[in-house]
């Protein structure tokens, strides 16, 4: 096997990256897509506490709070249906750490909402 290298890499390349384009930028679609879910997830932010800062008026925080909780469910339950782990899911390798994070959530829900 032939060895390639570019002007502005002066290591190996590995045999996957054989076109100069790919291995010359090999991050750049990586770094593209963190991007592209950076700005995704601070629009979704962004929107869910000004569509909270909306309902607080005419809906009790509590409830909200508990919408926003259903919500993390249903995204992590499909996410989990994506993957095929459902099932899975459900089962902790370490049940007392869970029931630790779960009392601090309820905790720090009860602390932060009036």
């Amino acid at each position: 096997m032939t060895e390639v290298r570019l002007k502005s890499d002066r290591t190996k390349n590995t045999p996957h990256l054989t076109t100069p384009t790919v291995a010359a930028n090999p991050g750049v679609v990586r770094s593209q897509l963190g991007i592209f879910l950076c700005l995704l997830s601070m629009l979704i932010f962004a929107s869910q506490d000004g569509i909270t800062k909306v309902l607080v008026k005419d809906f009790p925080v509590a409830q909200l709070v508990m919408v926003r909780y259903w919500m993390f469910v249903v995204f992590a339950l499909g996410y989990a249906a994506y993957q095929g782990r459902v099932k899975e899911s459900f089962r902790s390798k370490h049940p007392w750490l869970q029931i630790i994070r779960a009392m601090l959530a309820v905790g720090e829900t009860r602390v932060s909402v009036p």
